[in-house]
Parts: structure tokens; C-alpha cells; sequence
């Protein structure tokens, strides 16, 4: 495997393809390590942050989250890419006409063009200057998509060759930058260089969130389907868990306002399909009910067991003290002191 390096201001090329809304306010916790993008180490005298520098990160920020979300991708990550193969956008290959921010090698539909660069010649212990074809790109979106495009679909070899930067096969942002270095690049500090842009300029703050639960849900009325993924590449594993079945939830992560339980691997069911209260169970109630049914008539009162208490109806319009409330069967239900149950269905909360 040879280490390639491109040759126009800074931008460090990835082994792809041939081989290989508001904005956050930006926090900058360290010196930015503006050498880096240039292979060269870091020195005490790392210069701050630059206001042009600071204008990329906040002008990539949305296309990185529209992009890397969806595709179950770091946002951080993408963005630390970005900045490190273009060196804040400042190469010549990530300014129009070429929009390639990723140093992608090849051809986008056809187009590409052609730049000097070094490449790392390990019989020979050097750097040799070659000529390469990168990806043209309409835009900075085509750009952005197609590196999540590559990182999702691995390359014609190896279509899992990136599986190691999906989130649901990561703990955090650290094991995917491991996972790109001697992969999307062969530098063996790759992944040292995306953890320091990240820690730099606070980006895990764009990141989808995860809430460690551990805890127990139940399939609901309709079963619960299972997929392989909680994004948009997702698809069923032709699994679906029982009516009322119990099941221990590793995690959740509320993506594009869905909310997704993992129950460990690649496992996910959606929160609509489940509940967190075991059903049956009596949680504590405090509220009024209004009975919601038929002018003139009303609805029967039940038993915890599940028969109708004979001869009585709560007439339509009457408000009643509610104390408790259970979920059976997949509804919920309120009581009204004793072993006396209601269906919500028929029930407007005062």
C-alpha cells in the first residue's frame, strides 16, 4: 500500500476509489494545528485559529450533518476530513470547478482532473512525485455525498472495507478515525490528525447524540420489526418481536426527530413500535378525566382482570378522578380508585 500526498496547498489526499438551519457556535479549545493538512508535525508555536479557518468550519457544518446523519455517519469525523484533506478549503483541489474537499481519487460521472502528487514509495523509503486523477465535482454537496456514499458502501473490492466507521459498529468517534487510518489513508497518523482537528474545534458539539438506557421495552400490539440500521439505509432483518414481548435496550438515538431503541449489534426497533412500560404494569396517576363517548349514553368500568363491572356506565360529559394508569393489550387505561378501569380511548384529560 503507498501513501499519497497532494501536492496544491496543504491537502492531504485519501487512499479512495483508485486505491483507497443554525450552526453551533464554534468552540476552539486548543491551538489549531494549521500544519497538519501538510503532513508536518506539530510544533509549541501552532498557530491560533484564523478567522478564514473558523468561516470553513461554520460553512461546512450543515452540509456535514445533512450528509453524515442519514448515512449513520460521524458528523465530526466528516467535518475533521474536510478540513484536513483541504486544508480549510484553501487547496486548489477543493475550490470550484473541482469542489473536492475529501481527496477523493477517480472519476464523478465522468469527470475528473488531473494534479502532482507525492506519493509514499515504501521499497524505496521516499516520496516520488506522479500524476493523479481526482473526482471533479458539481458542488460541495456531490462531495460531501460521495465520501458518505464511500464510507457506507466500501469500495468495488470491499463494500464493507469502511464498516468501521459506522456508528452503530462504533463506541465513539475515536474508533472510526482508527478505522479510516491505513484504509481511506495509508498515514499512519491519520486517524491522530482527524482526533486533534476534532478536539480542536469541539465538533463532536454536531454529532447525532446516544442515551445509554439499559433498560427494558415491550413490543407493541403489532409486534415490533427489526433492522439492520437506524438510518435511511436501514432495512428489515425479516424479524419482528412479539406482541408484548420484553426486551433489554442497549441504547437510544433520536435521529431526524424518530426515535430508535438498539438492542445490541445491529439490531434497532423504532420507538413507535415498542414502549418502555411493561404492560400491565400500575404506574402512579395524578389528573382528571372527561368521558368522551355518545350524547345520552356511557362507558363501561372494568376490572383489573379484564371483565366489565355490571350495571356501570360513566355518562358521556362527566369528569372523574383518575389515580392510576396501565397499558394492556397495547392501550391505556386509568383508574378510578379500586378495581374500577376505564379505556382512554373514551377519556379527555382535564
Amino acid at each position: 500500500m503507498k501513501l499519497k500526498k497532494l501536492l496544491v496547498a496543504g491537502a492531504l489526499a485519501a487512499v479512495v476509489g483508485t486505491t483507497a438551519s443554525a450552526v453551533p457556535q464554534v468552540k476552539v479549545n486548543a491551538a489549531v494545528d494549521t500544519s497538519a493538512a501538510a503532513g508536518q508535525p506539530v510544533t509549541a508555536a501552532a498557530t491560533l485559529a484564523t478567522a478564514q479557518q473558523r468561516q470553513f468550519v461554520l460553512s461546512i457544518a450543515n452540509q456535514a450533518m445533512a450528509t453524515a446523519q442519514p448515512n449513520g455517519l460521524y458528523t465530526s469525523v466528516m467535518m475533521a476530513q474536510a478540513i484536513l484533506e483541504s486544508g480549510y478549503g484553501s487547496s486548489q483541489l477543493s475550490l470550484p470547478p473541482y469542489y473536492n474537499l475529501f481527496g477523493i481519487k477517480g472519476n464523478y460521472n465522468g469527470a475528473s482532473v488531473t494534479f502532482p502528487t507525492l506519493e509514499w514509495d515504501k521499497n524505496a523509503g521516499k516520496y516520488v512525485t506522479v500524476q493523479a486523477a481526482f473526482r471533479q465535482y458539481p458542488n460541495f454537496t456531490a462531495s460531501f455525498q460521495d465520501n458518505a456514499d464511500k464510507l457506507r458502501n466500501g469500495v468495488s473490492w470491499d463494500p464493507v472495507r469502511y464498516q468501521g466507521t459506522w456508528i452503530e459498529n462504533t463506541t465513539s468517534y475515536q474508533d472510526a478515525t482508527a478505522a479510516l487510518t491505513g484504509t481511506y489513508a495509508t498515514a499512519p497518523d491519520y486517524g491522530t490528525k482527524l482526533n486533534r482537528v476534532i478536539t480542536n474545534w469541539n465538533l463532536t458539539q454536531y454529532d447525532t447524540q446516544y442515551t445509554a438506557i439499559n433498560a427494558a421495552i415491550y413490543a407493541g400490539p403489532n409486534g415490533a420489526t427489526v433492522y439492520d440500521d437506524f438510518t435511511s439505509n436501514g432495512t428489515s432483518t425479516g424479524r419482528v418481536l412479539p406482541a408484548g414481548s420484553a426486551w433489554k435496550a442497549m441504547r437510544s438515538v433520536n435521529l431526524n426527530g424518530v426515535l430508535w431503541y438498539n438492542l445490541g449489534g445491529n439490531q434497532w426497533v423504532q420507538g413507535n413500535d415498542v414502549t418502555l412500560t411493561q404492560p400491565g404494569s400500575v404506574t402512579s396517576f395524578r389528573g382528571v378525566g372527561q368521558i368522551n363517548y355518545v350524547p345520552g349514553y356511557g362507558i363501561a368500568i372494568w376490572t383489573n382482570n379484564g371483565h366489565v363491572i355490571p350495571g356501570r356506565y360513566l355518562q358521556h360529559g362527566t369528569r372523574w378522578q383518575l389515580y392510576q394508569r396501565k397499558i394492556y393489550n397495547g392501550r391505556v387505561w386509568y383508574n378510578l380508585g379500586g378495581d374500577q378501569w376505564i379505556d382512554s380511548q373514551y377519556i379527555i384529560l382535564r
